[in-house]
């Protein structure tokens, strides 16, 4: 204003805006929220929406933004009713986005079930987490969505049932870049026993990963920490891989993985690395048994293991029993290597008058063996002697 009543700029600017609109069994929402500009992003946008009608709903979730003068946009919608099949593969879920200039951060392996998509599919405002506002919803899924020049994608994805024992969430994404990209995403749960106490409960995370670029195709499952068997206090945990490369620089490489490697197994830089096959059990309060496996398989050997843990205390009593097996077969050149081992002991806190002292007695024995040529021995460890054959 340079005189009284002489304005010679005025800008309007819209922060936000919601609708509501219910007209009988059909009900229409939404909303739309600026966002503060930040990262090179000038201008954006965050809306929802919803409709429903009968026993069906539409939620959408999305944002458009300006980056270095260029649109950016992701959307995210979901259809919440029973689409129907066979028993195996019983659709009640379908969901679908794209991305223009966005970008796509895949899971790591243990983020699986709680990457945005796959949990989108059960209910977009859940993508924050429990109970989470349409702002917390967009606010979570930006950290995997954010504007990038030159990077699209389009995903879908389904949620089924199989037998009403196996709840799956599955979703295919591609991302078209100079360098593309398709991958399979998804998380399976199942439960042993619907009514009354559980047998069992698994939730497996998985993800395929097809880069025709780099000539790599792989495919990774993961145990959550929510898993057990016979009771919720037997944990189970551990993961799985198979990684093959068709081309470039790994060309013919492949590995197959179970719970990991072998200890003495030098891991190329390239492979992956799985935790162990295993469970965690504490039976009771004087009772915890554990134990962990693993199998690897590669073009140049083989290798397999594990182990059990036993211990026991009550009071001033303590028990245990471990076992151990390790073995290595390489073939270019061929060689192998074992390792079995096993070990058994007691001790006991006396509290005498003045001072309390521990006893202990331990049995271990093992098995080491290699070839060619072969040879091996056996150590044998008993509390006060300990000698080799």
């Amino acid at each position: 204003i340079t005189s009284p009543g002489r304005i010679d700029s005025y800008s309007l600017d819209l922060q936000g805006l919601g609708f509501s609109l219910s007209a009988g069994p059909v009900s229409i929402s939404g909303g739309l929220l600026k966002v503060p500009a930040s990262n090179g992003v000038s201008l954006e946008y965050d809306g929802v929406a919803r409709i429903e009608a009968g026993g069906w709903s539409v939620a959408a979730l999305g944002s458009y933004a300006e980056l270095n003068d260029h649109p950016s946009l992701f959307l995210f919608a979901q259809l919440g009713a029973e689409i129907g099949g066979p028993p195996f593969f019983f659709v009640t879920r379908l969901c679908a986005g794209f991305g223009y200039n966005r970008s796509l951060r895949l899971p790591q392996q243990d983020e699986g079930p709680s990457f945005p998509l796959l949990a989108g599919i059960a209910d977009p405002a859940q993508l924050g987490g429990p109970k989470a506002t349409p702002a917390q919803a967009l606010a979570k899924l930006k950290d995997w969505v954010a504007p990038a020049q030159g990077v699209d994608w389009v995903a879908a994805g389904v949620q089924f049932t199989s037998f009403e024992l196996v709840h799956s969430n599955v979703v295919v994404s591609a991302t078209l870049t100079e360098d593309p990209q398709v991958a399979l995403l998804g998380v399976s749960r199942i439960k042993l026993g619907q009514s009354g106490p559980q047998f069992a409960y698994a939730e497996l995370g998985l993800e395929v990963v097809i880069r025709p670029s780099a000539g790599f195709m792989g495919a990774s499952a993961v145990l959550s920490p929510n898993s057990y068997v016979l009771t919720p206090d037997c944990h189970l945990t551990g993961g799985f891989a198979f990684w093959i490369w068709y081309s470039g620089d790994h060309a013919g490489d492949f590995v197959i993985t179970l719970g990991g490697y072998h200890p003495a197994f030098q891991k190329p830089s390239h492979y992956p690395d799985e935790a162990r096959l295993g469970f965690s059990w504490q039976v009771n309060d004087n009772l915890t048994v554990q134990g962990q496996a693993y199998f690897a398989l590669t073009p140049s050997c083989a290798m397999g293991g594990g182990e059990l843990d036993v211990l026991f205390h009550s009071g001033d009593l303590r028990a245990w029993l471990t076992a151990q097996a390790d073995f290595l077969f390489t073939w270019k050149p061929f060689y192998f290597i074992g390792d079995v081992r096993i070990s058994i002991g007691a001790s006991y806190k006396l509290d005498l008058l003045f001072f309390s002292v521990t006893i202990s007695v331990e049995l271990g024995a093992g098995l080491e063996i290699w070839g060619p040529p072969t040879g091996g021995r056996v150590p044998i460890d008993w509390y006060i002697i300990s000698f080799c054959i």
